[in-house]
């Protein structure tokens, strides 16, 4: 699913480089809810469950990381 949403929605996790935060946020949301789907798996699963639901999680950590950090470096540009 977050796949797909950087897929279809082009600049989703550079999106507060344009001033456009919308992408920016829903990125992170579907990151968060992915997490939170695996966070139980991860915790009460068995130990091949907890490895995969640890290996699925890389990515969308790797998501919600870019998309808290980059607007700390969003520097206004002008569209010409």
């Amino acid at each position: 699913m977050l796949i797909l949403w950087i897929g279809f929605s082009n600049d989703a996790i550079f999106a507060f480089r344009y001033g456009d935060a919308l992408f920016g946020w829903v990125t992170a949301s579907v990151s968060v809810f992915i997490l939170t789907i695996l966070f139980p798996v991860a915790r009460y699963g068995s130990k091949t469950d907890r490895w995969l639901a640890g290996l699925l999680a890389i990515f969308p950590i790797v998501v919600l990381a870019a998309s808290a950090v980059l607007p700390f470096f969003w520097v206004p540009r002008f569209r010409t």
